[in-house]
């Protein structure tokens, strides 16, 4: 018997560096998640209106390793780790 892939390309899956992380099973930010979409919904999906929420979120889900530490001027959060740091 011949094998029917004889002249096809074989394709090997990498998973992507970023973008892609694990689910929250645990709920563990989910008060964080909550948070976030609450000010989403208040200021008609603006994402620049809610960066304190979306930092906080990102910051619990590299506390409960569900995505890697990162740092904050690499994700775009340079203004506010100042911030915080005089407060």
């Amino acid at each position: 018997m011949t094998s029917h892939n004889l002249g096809q390309k074989r394709f090997f899956v990498t998973p992507p560096e970023k973008g892609v992380f694990p689910l929250d099973h645990e709920a563990q930010c989910k008060r964080a998640m909550l948070q976030y979409m609450i000010c989403l919904q208040k200021n008609e999906n603006s994402g620049s209106a809610c960066r304190v929420e979306s930092k906080e979120y990102l910051e619990c889900r590299m506390k409960n390793n569900l995505m890697a530490e990162e740092s904050w001027s690499f994700l775009g959060f340079s203004d506010l780790e100042e911030k915080s740091k005089s407060s």
